[in-house]
């Protein structure tokens, strides 16, 4: 029988990788690298979506409360698409009001006064804008209408045209999209079912201003940059 004690160097090389070898492994963990990591993103996408559909869930069920206590959906005096001050006491709790999977989330809210402008949400109540000037008999319906959400007049045929192509449902969706997968959520607040949306063309917008947009919207745009006036 041959001794391989006589023959070190030989006995180690038999025991190496050699260099080919070693590149195929490396090859090998890359592909399966590749193929896990966006799975593993998707899935992360996806526990976000499920967590923000939650937070909705409840929100609507507080507006609910809310509506059966007041007869009527909440509105605050200004601001009311991020204003959730009023349904706050139907819930006790201001993680609900933060969106995880929100690109520009707040991650969480310091006090209850944040809840005003503060969150990742809006909310709107449905219906159409009052034409303040039109019923005070201002100005015959045509000019500036001074608003919270900055100067229009709904008056005027443009902004009707604009209005009549969103949505008249009570909804609270998220502020910033696409926050999940290239989406967004939004409940309807009638019968509290949640869903999720591929734009948001048919959703009022308020700028980091808290003004409306409107005036330079594009309509095939989806998710409008929330910075334009």
């Amino acid at each position: 029988m041959r001794n391989y004690s006589k023959y070190p160097i030989a006995a180690s090389a038999k025991s190496m990788f050699t260099l080919l070898e070693l590149l195929i492994v490396v090859g090998i963990v890359m592909i399966l690298t590749a193929l896990v990591f966006p799975s593993l993103g998707r899935a992360r996408e996806k526990a976000m979506q499920v967590y923000c559909l939650n937070n909705l869930k409840q929100l609507s069920s507080a507006s609910v409360l809310y509506r059966n206590d007041h007869r009527r959906f909440p509105l605050a005096d200004k601001y009311y698409m991020d204003d959730f001050t009023k349904i706050y006491p139907y819930l006790r709790s201001l993680k609900v009001f933060a969106c995880v999977g929100n690109p520009q989330t707040v991650d969480k809210l310091p006090n209850v006064e944040a809840l005003n402008g503060g969150t990742d949400y809006l909310y709107w109540p449905g219906g159409d804008f009052e034409d303040i000037e039109k019923n005070n008999n201002t100005n015959h319906g045509h000019g500036n209408n001074i608003n919270v959400y900055g100067k229009f007049d709904p008056s005027n045929p443009k902004f009707r045209r604009i209005a009549e192509t969103k949505i008249k449902d009570a909804v609270i969706y998220d502020r910033c999209g696409p926050a999940h997968c290239e989406t967004i959520n939004i409940v309807y607040l009638r019968d509290t079912h949640v869903h999720f949306k591929w734009d948001m063309c048919d959703l009022w917008l308020l700028n980091s201003d808290r003004e409306l947009m409107w005036k330079k919207i594009s309509s095939t745009d989806p998710f409008p940059p929330l910075s334009g006036k």
